[in-house]
């Protein structure tokens, strides 16, 4: 299993950034190609990176791939969680 390596642990912006790039170029290409489709060298060269860079964040293919289905699900509960705490708040009165 990838170890999916946040930039953090090196403490540098940059690393972030790079790490963001990768996964948004990763993210269209996927939606494009799929994943058999989209190879870790086009991922590269979409996200302005060199191949080892994914390696180092990611481990490999399975590894971008996990990390773009991450980002899509801390984007999808971030726009539903007031909704969802919302729906919660009014199943759990008694009133209802």
């Amino acid at each position: 299993m990838a170890r999916h390596r946040p930039a953090a642990e090196g403490g540098y912006q940059r690393g972030e950034e790079t790490r963001a790039r990768i996964i948004e170029a990763a993210m269209r290409l996927f939606a494009a190609h799929g994943f058999d489709g989209a190879s870790t060298r086009d991922i590269a060269r979409e996200a302005n990176v060199n191949a080892p860079a994914l390696q180092y964040y990611f481990d490999n293919k399975e590894g971008v791939y996990l990390a773009c289905i991450e980002y899509f699900v801390e984007r999808a509960w971030a726009m539903l969680q007031d909704v969802v705490a919302a729906a919660e708040g009014l199943l759990a009165r008694p009133d209802v």
